[in-house]
Order: structure tokens, then C-alpha cells, then sequence
């Protein structure tokens, strides 16, 4: 039997990672060749990394479905900082497929408010500025 330690598996984890990095790289640069124009490697690498850490945040490990996040990034320009509760939801949605998760995320980035809102007030003007 083959026994692997722990540093190993480290150690060949880390280097998967980098090779999917790498990947996505050169991804970005072939197809968002305008967007990454004058852009260093090193730039789009630690703009990859800054991706990866918020697919596994939300529990996307998939390097496919990781692949979709970027690319829904790059097309809707969402920043992970002012992302709404509703579309934290789909990507988070208990029960449901990763693959259904990610799709109902790029959705959720496409709808321009949120489908249902439900509200006690009778304050429109308030809601109105509140972006509901």
C-alpha cells in the first residue's frame, strides 16, 4: 500500500492550485485580452487569487465552476464587497448542486432588483432610496 503524508498532500495541493492559477491566467489574458491589456501577470494572478478565496468562501470548489465566478466577474464587473443579499443567497443556497448554485448566482447578477421585495411599510418614498 502506497502511504502518503501529510506534506506531500500539502505539497501536491499546492502545487494543483498554482497550475489552476496559472490556467486562469492565461484564461483571462485569451479571453478578456482588452481588460487585461498592460496588466502584469502578477496583477492578474493576485486578481485570481482574490477570486478563488471568495469561490471557497462560498463553498465553489470546482475549478469549472471557479472558472464561471471569474467569468462573471470580468463580464458584470460585481464587486464581492457590495454584493446583495439576495444574490449571496443563491451562491450560498443550502441543498442545492454547486453547479445550480453558480448558475443561479451569475442570474441573480443579471437581474436588475430583486424579484420579490415584502414590506410592512407604507413609506414608498423611503423604500425608493433604500434601492427597493
Amino acid at each position: 500500500m502506497l502511504k502518503i503524508s501529510r506534506s506531500q498532500l500539502e505539497a501536491v495541493s499546492e502545487h494543483c492550485s498554482r497550475n489552476f492559477e496559472q490556467r486562469a491566467v492565461m484564461h483571462l489574458r485569451q479571453a478578456y485580452a482588452k481588460q487585461c491589456e498592460g496588466r502584469d501577470d502578477a496583477t492578474i494572478t493576485k486578481y485570481v487569487e482574490a477570486l478563488i478565496a471568495f469561490a471557497r468562501s462560498n463553498n465553489v470548489v470546482d475549478q469549472g465552476h471557479v472558472l464561471r465566478l471569474i467569468d462573471a466577474q470580468m463580464v458584470t464587473a460585481f464587486s464581492i464587497a457590495t454584493l446583495t443579499s439576495y444574490q449571496r443567497f443563491r451562491l450560498k443556497q443550502a441543498g442545492i448542486d454547486e453547479a445550480t448554485r453558480v448558475r443561479n448566482f451569475e442570474l441573480a447578477l443579471q437581474a436588475r432588483v430583486n424579484p420579490v421585495v415584502i414590506s410592512v411599510s407604507t413609506d414608498l418614498a423611503a423604500l425608493e432610496r433604500q434601492g427597493v
